[in-house]
């Protein structure tokens, strides 16, 4: 299953009313779909925090879009890491606030975000970028995440040794296959699908890309 790119992406501003409109229909159409899939676990997601992995899927788990300084978090510092790949980052605030900042947006009074706080600003700056091209998805097997705009029902989810974030391949003629692209897929990444090997979950196997 698959969503339409976040339209309000290719706006210069997302803070502009249009695009923050297209924004919150756009997230609550994402939510939607993760919390069908999350239920169709089989431990009905009770052992995942929903909006923890939501909102680190939207920005892709990323801290800030570029190594250095960053006006909007200043208590940042400069060599800070842009990934939180340790999961120390707490992006179900961050979203919860995001989101209620949405929900208070209806195109019927001028936008102002005077009310936002400089860490929600700096969140949707994440989810501006991070989105823009870029489809939500969901697999048969109860994951999410965000990858290319060209992802199509269909692609193979695969994680391959050695590179820390998972790709998409597309079946092509004669059992060979094209990789579409990389994407984010909360608890494939950093290496962690390897577990499915010790596990004896997944076999490893080869592919062939033309």
């Amino acid at each position: 299953m698959r969503l339409d790119c976040n339209p309000s992406a290719d706006h210069s501003n997302l803070l502009d009313e249009k695009a923050v409109l297209q924004t919150k229909s756009w997230v609550a159409d994402c939510l939607s779909l993760t919390m069908r899939i999350l239920a169709s676990r089989e431990d009905g997601g009770k052992n995942t925090n929903h909006f923890d992995t939501f909102g680190r899927t939207l920005v892709a788990n990323r801290i800030r879009l570029y190594p250095g300084f960053d006006r909007l978090r200043p208590s940042f510092q400069s060599d800070d890491p842009v990934f939180d790949s340790a999961g120390t980052e707490d992006f179900a605030s961050q979203h919860l606030d995001f989101h209620q900042c949405l929900q208070n947006v209806d195109g019927g009074e001028p936008l102002s975000t005077n009310d936002w706080s400089s860490g929600t600003r700096a969140y949707a700056r994440l989810v501006h970028r991070i989105t823009r091209r870029r489809r939500f998805f969901a697999t048969s097997k109860g994951y999410f995440g965000i990858g290319p705009s060209d992802t199509q029902v269909g692609d193979k989810l695969c994680a391959f040794i050695y590179c820390p974030t998972p790709y998409l391949l597309r079946a092509m003629k004669r059992e060979a296959f094209r990789l579409v692209g990389e994407v984010y897929v909360h608890g494939v990444m950093y290496g962690e699908a390897l577990k499915w090997l010790d596990d004896r979950r997944k076999k490893m196997r080869q592919w062939i890309i033309e």
